[in-house]
């Protein structure tokens, strides 16, 4: 006779899997933000970043994973400033049809 299996958690699967895809996002938009900023020679935010992971990026042996690291969770916030400022604005800005903000 086989012993059962625990039972699935699906709920717990789709919560991690929501907060994994919206650290993708903040970590993917704030990179596009970030590189843009750059190509348009605007680059103290770019700089300031590069300046904060290269602690990071001089450790031995995992400097490179710790530089990438650094690097990401710099974009996620990036992301997540400019998310919330769009986020507050659209709060503010009335709807169309006159039902004011949310």
């Amino acid at each position: 006779m086989r012993a059962s299996a625990p039972p699935r958690r699906p709920r717990a699967r789709r919560a991690s899997l929501a907060w994994i895809g919206t650290l993708a996002m903040l970590w993917v938009g704030g990179g596009i933000l970030v590189h843009g900023l750059h190509e348009f020679h605007l680059d103290a935010l770019p700089n300031l970043i590069d300046a904060l992971a290269h602690p990071a990026e001089t450790l031995p042996a995992v400097g490179p994973v710790t530089g990438w690291l650094a690097h990401a969770a710099a974009y996620a916030v990036v992301g997540l400033v400019v998310g919330g400022l769009v986020t507050a604005a659209l709060h503010v800005v009335p709807r169309k049809g006159g039902r004011g903000a949310h």
